[in-house]
């Protein structure tokens, strides 16, 4: 416990953590809101909210709504190679629909944007967790499957232990 007269910073510091972990749910990745319009041809437009300019159709409803997968894939993977955080906790406007996420890609949409917050490079990672960097990028990759155990690893290797619960 710091002196009484650094107490205040020391209080800021905690608290400003705890801010940062509280707001880092995975279930503000789970899910994600579009607009689906018809197309006027059979098919449909998915608008993704939150991520300015993304959209896609497809030829049937089911169609639009894997390849509306996709594009959040794609939309991450781009905001990632112009190391900027991933989007997430979109509040959900009357009407739209949402893009389901698995609980793996959510998860590292989840890390990433951790390890954007705290500078940390996937090098950074590999070196904590003594793997080599292959391992890391292939863990990360988004449209991979990658075990609970390893990411649990990652979150603890940068200071950010996965809760899970019920």
């Amino acid at each position: 416990m710091p002196p009484a007269s650094e107490f205040s910073a020391y209080e800021k510091t905690c608290k400003g953590a705890a801010e940062r972990i509280m707001f880092s749910k995975v279930e503000d990745y789970l899910a994600y809101p579009a607009t689906v319009e018809p197309n006027g041809e059979g098919g449909f437009i998915v608008t993704l909210r939150g991520w300015e300019g993304a959209m896609t159709e497809g030829k049937d409803y089911d169609d639009a709504m894997r390849m509306a997968h996709e594009l959040v894939l794609d939309c991450a993977e781009f905001v990632i190679a112009e190391r900027t955080p991933i989007p997430h906790g979109i509040k959900a406007e009357p009407g739209d629909v949402l893009i389901r996420m698995t609980y793996d890609e959510a998860l590292k949409m989840m890390l990433r944007n951790a390890m954007f917050e705290d500078r940390y490079r996937p090098t950074d990672l590999a070196a904590a967790l003594k793997v080599g960097r292959q391992k890391i990028t292939s863990a990360l990759n988004l449209r991979k499957t990658t075990s609970l155990n390893f990411l649990a690893q990652c979150c603890q290797a940068i200071s950010r232990p996965l809760k899970l619960g019920l």
